[in-house]
């Protein structure tokens, strides 16, 4: 709540510092060391990669002063599911049904686990666990759902996906995942029919709006698919929505107009990572080095800690002959990445 009313993110973090010294101590030692690890990720990578940092401090914070309680228990295996940190996400989902072993959320989580490693078979068996326990929960059936889509079991997936928007018609998730269903099959009008039925029943969905121009898109329907983003932009001028016609602009060649929907992108969320990425690259594809570099700059700024940037300006600089800049940034990126930033990666 803090970041997201402006908060300086390292006055957080010397918060959460403070706490885990003065009123955790000795109770918990490891959680000052954790304190102190998710201050200096703040001060290295900025946000939002910080704010995972911080999540992870607080829900240990949070268990060493109230115990294990299943919420924050739970909240701190997502947080390490979310970090793909499979193994101590699940032992923290274990530890909540050692607790509580009716507890269904905790069947949902380690289902969600599963299928995040492709263990179809085990999160078909922890979603249905959970649906025995709260047989009306419509996520839980979306879940399923997804699992016998990946399993590739149709049928059951059909079935799954019908019941959670029985259970919440408005649920547009459900929307998404069974029009990506239909797609797989390719069954495009049957996706597409999805989309608009989605549209009806959720019309501020902007996820909606975006994956359905991806489909209008697939399908060589250009004019269709800016038309469908126009009346997203409309209704829910937000930085998704902006920097998705971008896309659609910069795939048709329509660069000026991708540009001002990236700037207004920006306006509404200035510390889109995205947004400035793609109106880099725009500025480049122009020959307008001078505000490319500028914008790659921007990302740097914003993310120090994360190779991005680096690599941007490194292929700009490439480009422009300087091979001296372009080395030294892909050395940095490499510093910070090993995998991702490769020397071939600056002349990208």
């Amino acid at each position: 709540r803090m970041l997201e009313g402006g908060e300086d993110p390292l006055y957080v973090a010397r918060r959460v510092v403070r706490f885990a010294s003065e009123d955790i101590g000795l109770a918990d030692p490891h959680a000052l060391a954790v304190a102190l690890a998710a201050r200096d990720a703040v001060h290295f990578i900025g946000l939002p990669e910080g704010e995972l940092a911080l999540a992870e401090e607080t829900l240990v914070q949070g268990i060493a002063q109230v115990g294990e309680s299943t919420p924050l228990l739970l909240a701190l295996g997502r947080h390490y599911l979310s970090r793909a940190d499979y193994t101590t996400a699940q032992a923290q989902f274990k530890r909540v049904l050692e607790l509580h072993n009716d507890e269904a959320a905790a069947y949902a989580a380690l289902g969600d686990l599963y299928l995040r490693r492709s263990d179809t078979t085990n999160a078909i068996v922890q979603y249905q666990l959970a649906l025995a326990l709260e047989p009306d929960n419509p996520s839980y059936h979306l879940n399923l759902g997804d699992a016998y889509a990946a399993a590739t079991r149709p049928d059951e997936a059909q079935a799954a996906y019908n019941e959670a928007l029985t259970l919440l018609p408005t649920l547009e998730n459900v929307y998404i995942s069974l029009a990506n269903f239909y797609e797989a099959q390719e069954k495009w009008a049957e996706a597409e029919a999805t989309y608009q039925r989605g549209l009806v029943m959720a019309p501020t969905s902007g996820r909606i709006y975006i994956q359905y121009a991806n489909l209008l898109m697939a399908q060589e329907r250009p004019a269709e698919a800016v038309a469908l983003l126009d009346t997203a932009v409309q209704r829910l001028p937000t930085a998704s929505s902006f920097i998705a016609r971008a896309t659609l602009f910069t795939q048709t060649g329509q660069t000026d107009a991708a540009i001002q929907d990236l700037q207004r992108a920006l306006t509404q969320s200035p510390g889109s990572i995205d947004a400035l990425v793609a109106l880099g690259d725009l500025y480049r594809q122009q020959d307008n080095v001078t505000e490319a570099e500028k914008v790659y700059q921007s990302v740097v700024n914003l993310m120090p800690g994360v190779p991005i940037g680096y690599l941007r300006l490194g292929a700009l600089a490439g480009a422009q002959g300087d091979l001296e800049a372009a080395q030294r940034y892909a050395d940095i990126a490499r510093a910070i990445e090993p995998q991702i930033a490769r020397p071939d990666d600056v002349a990208q």
